[in-house]
Formats: structure tokens, sequence, C-alpha cells
């Protein structure tokens, strides 16, 4: 029932992110547009490079954050796949505090073109109380991968920044 719940939410996102203020952003070779209200801290690792983003603190309650993370993939997991990349995804999420998953692993091909699977799930960090929601879709370009996590305490915020994100994300420069 939360899938569906979630689905949906993302779903009604789609149709109200084109009226959101946008700014471009850029990472490890591919464009994106993040939401013009939220702010951007890059990390740069000797194998990843990596983007948060967040609303100011005054203007989020629902603890909501975007990560946006770039890697190449090692050649045996590239030459996997996409069973290989899904195995390794839900596996990453069984790393979360109090987890549960919210249903299975959706297979998809953004507007761009690129292969994404979507796994949402639930958690409660440690020494919270509050239930968080995760999204995280990983993207597939050949030996390039990019997670995009997307977080928040209130499910009826999810949707916007990521929906953004995904609806736009692509290998260029802009």
């Amino acid at each position: 029932m939360r899938a569906t719940a979630a689905l949906l939410v993302l779903l009604a996102a789609c149709a109200t992110s084109d009226s959101i203020e946008k700014q471009s952003a850029k990472l490890g070779g591919y464009a994106y547009e993040a939401p013009a209200s939220w702010h951007g801290a890059d990390t740069r690792e000797p194998r990843s490079v990596t983007t948060s983003w967040a609303p100011s603190a005054e203007d989020n309650a629902h603890k909501e954050s975007l990560v946006v993370i770039r890697t190449q993939l090692d050649p045996a997991l590239a030459k996997a796949g996409v069973p290989e990349v899904e195995r390794l995804l839900i596996a990453a999420q069984r790393e979360l505090p109090h987890l549960h998953l919210a249903g299975a692993t959706t297979k998809f091909v953004t507007d761009k073109g690129l292969t994404a699977l979507r796994l949402d799930s639930e958690f409660v960090p440690p020494g919270l109380t509050a239930t968080y929601h995760r999204t995280h879709v990983a993207l597939l370009d050949g030996t390039t991968l990019i997670h995009l996590i997307y977080t928040t305490t209130d499910l009826s915020t999810e949707g916007q920044a990521l929906v953004l994100v995904l609806q736009s994300i692509h290998r260029g420069e802009g």
C-alpha cells in the first residue's frame, strides 16, 4: 500500500515539477536541474563526485534532502549489468536502521534514456523516533552509475526535487 501511495505521489509530482523554479547543476560530465530554492554542496572522492541538496533549515520542516552521486562502475560490475546493480541497491538499503522496504525494485527508462532502478524504503535513524522515507534511484549509463537518494519525513512532500532531477539529468554540460 505504501509503495502504491509513494508512486501516486511521484506521479502527481511529475505534473507539478514544471511549475517550480529551477537552477542548473553539473556533476562529473552530467547536467541536470535542481530546485532554485535548494542549496547544494559538492564533495569529491577518488572514484565519485557528490552533490548534497536541501532547502534552507528554516524551510525544511520535513527534513528533505537529495543526494546525487556519480561514480564509475568496476568493469566486472558494469558487465554484470542491471541484475547485479539491483542486488547491490537492495543490499545497500538493508544497512539502514529499522528498515522497511516499501515494495519491489522498479525498473524504467528516464526521459533522457538512462536505465533506472528505483527502491523505496522507510527507516528510523539512530537516536530518533521519526520515520524517514527514502527513495533511492540508481541510473546506469554504460560504466557510469548515478545515485539519486531522496529522503523526507513526510511522503506528501516527496516528488518535486527528485522528479526534477530525474526528468532532466543527462550526459553533457547543459
